[in-house]
Protein backbone atom coordinates (compact mmCIF):
# COMPACT_ATOMS: atom_id res chain seq x y z
CA UNK A 1 0.00 0.00 0.00
CA UNK A 2 1.28 3.47 -0.89
CA UNK A 3 2.63 5.68 1.87
CA UNK A 4 0.30 8.55 2.80
CA UNK A 5 0.42 11.25 5.48
CA UNK A 6 -3.38 11.23 5.69
CA UNK A 7 -6.26 9.00 4.75
CA UNK A 8 -9.97 9.36 5.49
CA UNK A 9 -11.49 6.46 7.43
CA UNK A 10 -15.25 6.01 7.79
CA UNK A 11 -16.18 3.66 10.61
CA UNK A 12 -18.96 1.11 10.33
CA UNK A 13 -20.68 -0.55 13.28
CA UNK A 14 -23.17 -3.33 13.79
CA UNK A 15 -26.06 -1.31 15.23
CA UNK A 16 -27.71 1.84 13.96
CA UNK A 17 -27.19 3.50 10.60
CA UNK A 18 -23.75 4.66 9.47
CA UNK A 19 -24.63 5.80 5.95
CA UNK A 20 -23.51 9.30 4.98
CA UNK A 21 -23.71 11.77 2.12
CA UNK A 22 -20.86 10.70 -0.17
CA UNK A 23 -19.93 14.34 -0.75
CA UNK A 24 -18.69 14.75 2.82
CA UNK A 25 -15.56 12.55 2.52
CA UNK A 26 -14.72 13.94 -0.91
CA UNK A 27 -15.04 17.54 0.32
CA UNK A 28 -12.56 16.87 3.15
CA UNK A 29 -10.12 15.06 0.86
CA UNK A 30 -10.30 17.72 -1.86
CA UNK A 31 -9.67 20.48 0.67
CA UNK A 32 -6.61 18.71 2.07
CA UNK A 33 -5.18 18.21 -1.41
CA UNK A 34 -5.83 21.84 -2.28
CA UNK A 35 -4.73 23.62 0.88
CA UNK A 36 -1.98 21.40 2.33
CA UNK A 37 1.15 19.61 1.20
CA UNK A 38 0.14 16.34 2.86
CA UNK A 39 0.32 13.15 0.80
CA UNK A 40 -3.40 12.40 0.85
CA UNK A 41 -4.97 9.11 -0.18
CA UNK A 42 -7.78 10.25 -2.53
CA UNK A 43 -9.87 7.17 -1.78
CA UNK A 44 -12.04 6.94 1.33
CA UNK A 45 -11.40 3.86 3.49
CA UNK A 46 -14.30 2.09 5.18
CA UNK A 47 -13.27 0.09 8.23
CA UNK A 48 -15.31 -1.72 10.87
CA UNK A 49 -15.08 -0.19 14.34
CA UNK A 50 -14.36 -3.67 15.68
CA UNK A 51 -11.36 -4.06 13.34
CA UNK A 52 -7.99 -3.27 15.03
CA UNK A 53 -6.90 -1.56 11.79
CA UNK A 54 -8.99 1.45 12.78
CA UNK A 55 -6.48 2.14 15.55
CA UNK A 56 -3.92 3.07 12.89
CA UNK A 57 -6.11 5.72 11.25
CA UNK A 58 -5.05 9.39 11.62
CA UNK A 59 -8.67 10.49 11.27
CA UNK A 60 -11.96 8.63 11.72
CA UNK A 61 -15.41 9.73 10.64
CA UNK A 62 -18.37 8.34 12.52
CA UNK A 63 -21.88 8.99 11.19
CA UNK A 64 -25.32 7.89 12.25
CA UNK A 65 -28.99 8.69 12.62
CA UNK A 66 -30.23 6.16 15.15
CA UNK A 67 -29.45 4.78 18.60
CA UNK A 68 -26.04 3.09 18.69
CA UNK A 69 -25.31 0.06 20.86
CA UNK A 70 -21.65 -0.86 20.66
CA UNK A 71 -20.45 -4.44 20.84
CA UNK A 72 -17.66 -5.27 23.28
CA UNK A 73 -15.06 -5.20 20.49
CA UNK A 74 -16.35 -1.87 19.12
CA UNK A 75 -16.34 -0.27 22.55
CA UNK A 76 -12.82 -1.51 23.28
CA UNK A 77 -11.38 -0.15 20.03
CA UNK A 78 -13.18 3.17 20.34
CA UNK A 79 -11.87 3.64 23.89
CA UNK A 80 -8.30 2.74 22.88
CA UNK A 81 -8.44 5.06 19.88
CA UNK A 82 -9.67 8.09 21.82
CA UNK A 83 -7.38 7.57 24.82
CA UNK A 84 -4.47 7.12 22.43
CA UNK A 85 -5.05 10.58 20.98
CA UNK A 86 -6.99 9.57 17.87
CA UNK A 87 -9.06 12.17 16.03
CA UNK A 88 -12.73 11.20 15.76
CA UNK A 89 -15.31 13.34 13.96
CA UNK A 90 -18.87 12.36 14.89
CA UNK A 91 -21.65 13.54 12.58
CA UNK A 92 -25.42 13.06 12.86
CA UNK A 93 -25.81 14.42 9.29
CA UNK A 94 -28.52 16.77 10.60
CA UNK A 95 -30.97 13.88 10.84
CA UNK A 96 -30.73 13.05 14.56
CA UNK A 97 -34.08 14.71 15.20
CA UNK A 98 -34.91 12.78 18.37
CA UNK A 99 -31.35 12.95 19.73
CA UNK A 100 -30.87 9.18 19.98
CA UNK A 101 -27.55 9.20 18.13
CA UNK A 102 -26.06 11.81 20.48
CA UNK A 103 -27.47 10.02 23.53
CA UNK A 104 -25.62 6.87 22.46
CA UNK A 105 -22.32 8.51 23.36
CA UNK A 106 -23.58 10.03 26.58
CA UNK A 107 -24.47 6.56 27.78
CA UNK A 108 -21.14 5.07 26.72
CA UNK A 109 -18.93 7.32 28.86
CA UNK A 110 -18.93 7.41 32.67
CA UNK A 111 -17.97 10.56 34.57
CA UNK A 112 -14.72 8.96 35.75
CA UNK A 113 -13.81 7.95 32.20
CA UNK A 114 -14.55 11.42 30.89
CA UNK A 115 -12.45 13.08 33.61
CA UNK A 116 -9.55 10.73 32.79
CA UNK A 117 -9.93 11.50 29.09
CA UNK A 118 -9.84 15.27 29.64
CA UNK A 119 -6.89 14.97 32.02
CA UNK A 120 -4.87 12.76 29.67
CA UNK A 121 -5.20 15.14 26.75
CA UNK A 122 -4.70 18.52 28.46
CA UNK A 123 -1.64 18.10 30.69
CA UNK A 124 1.55 20.06 30.13
CA UNK A 125 3.74 17.28 28.75
CA UNK A 126 3.43 14.11 26.71
CA UNK A 127 5.13 11.00 28.07
CA UNK A 128 5.88 9.62 24.62
CA UNK A 129 7.30 12.86 23.17
CA UNK A 130 11.06 12.61 22.69
CA UNK A 131 13.16 15.67 21.75
CA UNK A 132 14.84 15.45 18.35
CA UNK A 133 17.20 18.39 18.93
CA UNK A 134 18.07 20.99 21.53
CA UNK A 135 17.29 24.70 21.34
CA UNK A 136 20.80 25.68 20.30
CA UNK A 137 20.72 23.28 17.34
CA UNK A 138 17.32 24.56 16.26
CA UNK A 139 18.50 28.17 16.36
CA UNK A 140 21.64 27.25 14.42
CA UNK A 141 19.58 25.56 11.71
CA UNK A 142 17.38 28.62 11.44
CA UNK A 143 20.49 30.75 10.92
CA UNK A 144 21.88 28.29 8.36
CA UNK A 145 18.70 28.66 6.31
CA UNK A 146 19.15 32.42 6.18
CA UNK A 147 22.81 31.97 5.17
CA UNK A 148 21.83 30.10 1.99
CA UNK A 149 22.47 32.26 -1.08
CA UNK A 150 19.80 33.45 -3.47
CA UNK A 151 20.60 35.42 -6.61
CA UNK A 152 19.07 38.83 -7.15
CA UNK A 153 17.21 37.57 -10.23
CA UNK A 154 15.60 34.77 -8.18
CA UNK A 155 14.76 37.14 -5.34
CA UNK A 156 13.01 39.35 -7.87
CA UNK A 157 11.32 36.29 -9.39
CA UNK A 158 9.89 35.19 -6.03
CA UNK A 159 8.65 38.73 -5.38
CA UNK A 160 7.01 38.98 -8.80
CA UNK A 161 5.24 35.65 -8.27
CA UNK A 162 3.72 36.89 -5.02
CA UNK A 163 2.75 40.29 -6.45
CA UNK A 164 1.12 38.56 -9.41
CA UNK A 165 -1.40 36.89 -7.06
CA UNK A 166 -3.00 40.29 -6.41
CA UNK A 167 -5.94 40.88 -8.76
CA UNK A 168 -5.29 44.64 -8.96
CA UNK A 169 -1.67 44.14 -10.10
CA UNK A 170 -1.59 40.89 -12.02
CA UNK A 171 -1.37 40.22 -15.74
CA UNK A 172 -2.13 36.53 -15.26
CA UNK A 173 -5.58 35.73 -16.71
CA UNK A 174 -6.24 32.87 -14.27
CA UNK A 175 -5.61 35.18 -11.31
CA UNK A 176 -7.71 37.99 -12.78
CA UNK A 177 -10.62 35.61 -13.25
CA UNK A 178 -10.45 33.39 -10.19
CA UNK A 179 -8.69 35.16 -7.31
CA UNK A 180 -10.50 37.45 -4.90
CA UNK A 181 -7.59 38.19 -2.55
CA UNK A 182 -3.87 37.90 -3.21
CA UNK A 183 -0.85 37.34 -0.99
CA UNK A 184 0.98 40.11 0.86
CA UNK A 185 4.71 40.86 1.28
CA UNK A 186 5.07 38.30 4.08
CA UNK A 187 4.32 35.62 1.49
CA UNK A 188 7.42 36.73 -0.39
CA UNK A 189 9.50 36.39 2.75
CA UNK A 190 8.04 32.93 3.40
CA UNK A 191 8.63 31.82 -0.20
CA UNK A 192 12.30 32.82 -0.12
CA UNK A 193 12.95 31.23 3.29
CA UNK A 194 11.14 28.04 2.32
CA UNK A 195 13.19 27.86 -0.88
CA UNK A 196 16.39 28.35 1.12
CA UNK A 197 15.35 25.60 3.53
CA UNK A 198 14.70 23.23 0.63
CA UNK A 199 18.11 23.97 -0.84
CA UNK A 200 19.78 23.31 2.53
CA UNK A 201 17.90 20.03 3.01
CA UNK A 202 19.13 18.89 -0.39
CA UNK A 203 22.73 19.76 0.45
CA UNK A 204 23.02 22.88 -1.69
CA UNK A 205 24.31 26.32 -0.73
CA UNK A 206 22.18 28.35 -3.12
CA UNK A 207 18.53 28.55 -4.16
CA UNK A 208 17.52 27.46 -7.64
CA UNK A 209 14.42 28.19 -9.70
CA UNK A 210 13.22 24.66 -8.92
CA UNK A 211 13.24 25.43 -5.19
CA UNK A 212 10.96 28.40 -5.69
CA UNK A 213 8.65 26.40 -7.96
CA UNK A 214 8.44 23.55 -5.45
CA UNK A 215 7.59 25.88 -2.55
CA UNK A 216 5.06 28.01 -4.41
CA UNK A 217 2.00 25.90 -3.55
CA UNK A 218 2.91 25.12 0.10
CA UNK A 219 3.57 28.80 0.80
CA UNK A 220 0.72 30.41 -1.12
CA UNK A 221 -2.12 27.87 -0.90
CA UNK A 222 -3.55 29.34 2.32
CA UNK A 223 -2.59 32.93 1.53
CA UNK A 224 -4.50 33.27 -1.75
CA UNK A 225 -8.30 33.21 -1.72
CA UNK A 226 -10.44 32.09 -4.64
CA UNK A 227 -13.52 34.04 -5.63
CA UNK A 228 -17.02 32.69 -6.09
CA UNK A 229 -16.50 32.08 -9.80
CA UNK A 230 -13.52 29.82 -9.09
CA UNK A 231 -15.47 27.80 -6.54
CA UNK A 232 -18.46 27.51 -8.86
CA UNK A 233 -16.21 26.36 -11.74
CA UNK A 234 -14.36 23.91 -9.52
CA UNK A 235 -11.00 25.61 -10.15
CA UNK A 236 -8.47 24.66 -7.45
CA UNK A 237 -5.78 26.90 -5.98
CA UNK A 238 -3.19 24.47 -7.33
CA UNK A 239 -4.46 25.04 -10.88
CA UNK A 240 -4.32 28.81 -10.51
CA UNK A 241 -0.80 28.76 -9.08
CA UNK A 242 0.32 26.45 -11.88
CA UNK A 243 -0.96 28.99 -14.40
CA UNK A 244 0.80 31.74 -12.43
CA UNK A 245 4.11 29.89 -12.57
CA UNK A 246 3.76 29.30 -16.31
CA UNK A 247 3.01 32.98 -16.92
CA UNK A 248 5.64 34.56 -14.67
CA UNK A 249 9.19 33.66 -15.68
CA UNK A 250 12.53 34.52 -14.07
CA UNK A 251 14.83 36.93 -15.90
Amino acid sequence: MASYDFYFTRLTYESGDWDVDVRMPSNVLNSLVEYTTLRVDPVERIVALSDPKMLEAPFCYFAGHKLVQFTAAERKNLERYIKGGGFLFVDDCNHDIDGLFAKSFEAETTEEEEIAMVSATTHAGLKDAEPVMDVATLLRLQQLVRDIEIGDHLLAYATRLVRATRPSLTTVPAVQKHIGWGAGPRAGQALVLASKARALMQGRLAVTRDDIAAMLLPVLAHRVLRNFEAEADGVAIADILQALREHIRPD
